[in-house]
């Protein structure tokens, strides 16, 4: 959700390098000395993906190929050292729809992400 917002914000208001960065958000970054901190970020990003991997079922133990196991919970990694998640009940189906929300958010900023790269070649504002 924060993604959606400061693509739009991103935009109009530059606090970081001096307001020189002025181009549409999809290439804002290339336009930053960032560039060398993307090999850390995509590898924490590997570290959950590569163990999704156990999520599925053992194709070799007479599981079906592609298949999620029977006891797998979506989004439930067993990681919780706050235990913000709630144990059922209606805080638990308010939790579940908040990231519904996120999740369409992540289409409104994908939408935008295609409107500025293939569409228009220029910024939303």
């Amino acid at each position: 959700m924060l993604a959606s917002v400061g693509f739009l914000v991103g935009e109009s208001f530059h606090p970081l390098w001096g307001g020189e960065v002025d181009v549409p958000s999809y290439i804002a970054f290339q336009e930053t000395p960032l560039q060398p901190f993307w090999p850390l970020v995509v590898a924490a990003i590997a570290v959950p993906e590569v163990f999704s991997v156990f999520s599925f079922q053992n194709p070799f133990n007479g599981g079906q190929m592609w298949a999620i196991r029977d006891d797998y919970e979506a989004g439930n990694l067993g990681f919780d050292p706050l235990s913000l998640k709630p144990e059922g009940g209606n805080a638990l189906l308010s939790m579940q729809n908040g990231l519904n929300n996120g999740r369409l958010a992540m289409l409104a900023a994908a939408g935008m992400i295609f409107q500025e790269t293939f569409v228009t070649h220029a910024k939303l504002f």
